[in-house]
């Protein structure tokens, strides 16, 4: 019986650190059709410099996806549509929530804890051998930013890949939605 409250964790750094960079890599890939959203809310599909307006300034991802959520209200204002309007809510509701995993695991730290399995056959005099195991969890300086109370904030390469999954729907979700609205130059 494994005794850690963590999601199942890694027996090798590299799976983690491999996770970690698709990730943030799939993250990116995210912002970059909310960028191509921003272009068509500011009545510039898809050009490049409308697309970086979205990036200017540094600003964090829980104010780019804010700045977003107002282009697209400023959008949907004059041209109603109820259907496209409340895709683009659940984008932006689905992003919001998403950008919380993306933090954690960008700004988390690859990390190692003793594990403890006595695995299904032991018995109660068995020697109980700790293992190492590898995940992303807060740094200690960042501990109290990065984890609620309560909050288990280590996480393997599994775990990782499924928010992977997420980011990729979400992107997908967010291409659909530019599509409908104003499909891409050919």
């Amino acid at each position: 019986m494994n005794e850690t409250p963590y999601s199942p964790l890694d027996q090798d750094p590299n799976i983690t650190f491999h996770a970690v960079g698709v990730a943030l890599t799939h993250w990116e890939y995210f912002e970059n059709s909310l960028a191509t959203l921003h272009s068509i809310f500011k009545r510039k599909p898809y050009l490049v410099d409308a697309m970086r307006e979205f990036g200017n300034e540094n600003r964090v991802t829980s104010k780019r996806i804010q700045m977003l959520d107002q282009a697209g209200k400023q959008y949907f204002y004059p041209n109603a549509d109820d259907r496209l309007e409340t895709r683009f809510a659940g984008i932006i509701k689905d992003a919001e929530g998403l950008s919380t995993a993306r933090h954690k695991i960008a700004h988390g730290v690859v990390t190692s804890i003793q594990v403890f399995d006595p695995g299904p056959n032991a018995k109660p005099d068995d020697l109980i051998v700790a293992k190492i195991m590898w995940g992303v969890g807060a740094p200690t300086y960042a501990g109290q930013t990065l984890r609620k109370p309560g909050d288990t904030y280590m996480f393997g390469s599994q775990k990782i890949m499924e928010y992977v999954s997420d980011f990729d729907q979400l992107r997908v979700a967010a291409y659909q939605l530019a599509h409908d609205l104003v499909p891409p130059p050919a």
